[in-house]
C-alpha cells in the first residue's frame, strides 16, 4: 500500500497499480512457530524481539531507549542480526540499564526459534520500504509495535488491534506501547492471534494471484 501511494503521488493511476506482497510461506511459519513454542522454556519477564541489521536506519537505538523509558523491569530486549552498530547499541543498553541480548546473525531455524520464544515484536525503523520480518513476526503470533515508516505497517498492522503504530522517532509512544503489552498477557495473546489473522491474507497464494492479474492486465493491452 505504501508503494502504491508513492507511485500515485508521482502521477500514476492508482487503479492501474497492482499490489502483491514481499512475503513468506505463512502456513509453514505458523506450523513451525507452534512447534517451537511448545518447547519454550519458562521465561522470566516479557521478551521484546527485533530482527534487523544493526544499522542506523533500523532505529534500534530508539527501541533501546523505549525499553528504558517504559520503566518496566519485566521487559527483556533481544536483538537478532549483525551490523556496524553492535558495540554502540550494547553500550547504550548498558548505560540505560536495559537487559539486552544480542544474538548476531542466525540461521533461519534459530531466527524462527527467537520469534517463538518472544512475547512482542518491535521495529522502529527510520525507513523501511516493507520489512518482511513483520510478516514473520505476525505469522509467529506476536503483537506488533511498528514505526509509521515501516512499509508493512500499512497492511499488517491495525493500531490498537494487533499492536501499536508509533509516530516517527517517538520514543515516548513506543515506551507506552511496550508498557501496555508488558502489563497485560491477555492483550498480548489477543493481539498476537489477530496478527496471524491479518498475515494470512498476505501469503504466497494471494500475492501470486495479484501478480498474475497484473501481468494479464498489462498483456491484454
Amino acid at each position: 500500500t505504501l508503494a502504491q501511494e508513492s507511485l500515485a503521488a508521482r502521477g500514476a493511476d492508482p487503479g492501474r497499480v497492482g499490489v502483491f506482497a514481499n512475503t513468506i510461506d505463512v502456513d509453514a511459519w505458523i506450523e513451525r512457530a507452534d512447534r517451537l513454542r511448545a518447547g519454550r522454556p519458562p521465561e522470566d519477564g516479557v521478551v521484546v524481539l527485533s530482527v534487523a541489521r544493526l544499522a542506523p536506519e533500523k532505529g534500534l537505538d530508539l527501541l533501546v531507549r523505549a525499553v528504558a523509558a517504559a520503566q518496566d523491569d519485566r521487559l527483556r530486549l533481544v536483538l537478532v542480526g549483525g551490523g556496524p552498530k553492535r558495540a554502540a547499541l550494547g553500550e547504550l543498553a548498558a548505560a540505560l540499564g536495559v537487559q539486552a541480548r544480542f544474538t548476531g546473525d542466525l540461521p533461519q531455524e534459530e531466527v524462527a526459534r527467537e520469534y517463538a520464544q518472544a512475547d512482542v515484536f518491535a521495529l522502529l525503523s527510520r525507513r523501511e520500504p516493507w520489512g518482511v520480518v513483520v510478516n514473520e513476526a505476525a505469522a509467529s503470533g506476536l503483537p506488533l509495535v511498528l514505526a509509521e515508516d515501516v512499509g508493512a505497517a500499512r497492511d499488517l498492522l491495525r493500531d490498537a488491534d494487533n499492536g501499536f503504530l508509533v509516530p516517527r522517532e517517538d520514543v515516548a509512544r513506543a515506551a507506552e506501547a511496550l508498557r501496555a503489552l508488558a502489563e497485560d498477557p491477555e492483550l498480548r495473546r489477543a493481539m498476537g492471534a489477530r496478527s496471524r489473522e491479518l498475515v494470512r491474507g498476505w501469503g504466497y497464494d494471494a500475492s501470486v494471484d495479484a501478480f498474475v492479474a497484473a501481468v494479464r492486465a498489462a498483456a491484454s493491452k
